[in-house]
């Protein structure tokens, strides 16, 4: 039964083919992030996104997002460009404030560049959405759906769940080292660390 349900289809594809696009657009924009990172601030930068692990989920939510709104205006390439950039501007900010008022963590910050709005959303940035989601439809889905359909499903099925499992307890470990109570544990962590630290040498800093 559940089988089945990952391969009901839905505006043209299927959850099977969704879940594994998800974690494709989720890893390689958190390689593309680390890579970027590590030149911008020259030394080795591996801690990208919200997750502990290698995926940034705001790409991959921002895929969701993306795909399933925009895919009526899949061929109709202005429409998509004008469209997609306001649409993924949008995205932007509202994730911006979100992960700010919730979290008070800024991801991102375009406030050293030239037509930036609270360092939340730039217009260069906002036009390389715009170009992005048409390179998406045109070429990036197709071919992340080819390489999917490579992977005999007998061996993707069971690969995707197991990866499924992965992300959500990766996504609550998370969610909780993020939150007040987290952050307090992890200080009285911290602190225990230190106090075992100065009984060992004998009390000296």
């Amino acid at each position: 039964m559940i089988e089945k349900l990952f391969f009901y289809e839905f505006m043209g594809t299927d959850f099977y083919h969704t879940a594994y696009s998800f974690f494709v657009y989720g890893f390689c924009c958190w390689v593309m992030e680390c890579i970027f990172e590590t030149i911008r601030q020259k030394k080795l930068v591996y801690n990208r996104g919200f997750n502990k692990g290698p995926f940034c989920t705001i790409y991959g939510v921002a895929y969701l997002f993306v795909y399933f709104v925009m895919k009526p205006l899949d061929g109709k390439w202005i429409a998509l460009f004008f469209l997609g950039m306001i649409y993924a501007t949008l995205l932007e900010y509202v994730t911006a404030v979100l992960l700010d008022k919730l979290f008070h963590q800024k991801l991102w910050d375009y406030t050293d560049m030239p037509f930036s709005f609270q360092g939340r959303i730039n217009l260069f940035i906002s036009l390389a959405w715009g170009g992005l989601i048409v390179l998406f439809f045109a070429v990036l889905q197709p071919t992340v759906i080819y390489l999917i359909d490579l992977i005999p499903v007998r061996f993707g099925y069971p690969i995707v769940n197991v990866l499924i499992w992965i992300y959500f307890i990766d996504l609550a470990f998370s969610f909780a080292s993020r939150s007040k109570f987290g952050k307090n544990m992890k200080d009285k962590f911290d602190d225990k660390k230190e106090e075992i630290k100065m009984h060992f040498r004998g009390g000296r800093a």
